[in-house]
């Protein structure tokens, strides 16, 4: 007679318990790579902000009127 014969249920809750513990781990990580992607996504907004030339200027689309036609 094997372990998992004399009492299956321990064995079930055993495997659950390893489930638990991979969920946990995977979720670990998956906060970790999210949190380094944020981290490079900041540091790269500040490199483009910190390149634009003084004389930049920000130009406005043109508005569609009521007919679709672009207005100036």
């Amino acid at each position: 007679m094997t372990f998992r014969n004399i009492c299956p249920k321990l064995c079930l809750v055993m495997k659950m318990l390893d489930y638990k513990e991979m969920y946990l781990k995977m979720f670990r990580a998956s906060e970790q790579a999210m949190n380094i992607i944020i981290s490079a996504q900041r540091e790269s907004e500040e490199l483009y902000i910190s390149m634009t030339e003084p004389g930049t200027k920000i130009v406005s689309l043109p508005t569609k009127n009521s007919k679709g036609v672009d207005e100036e």
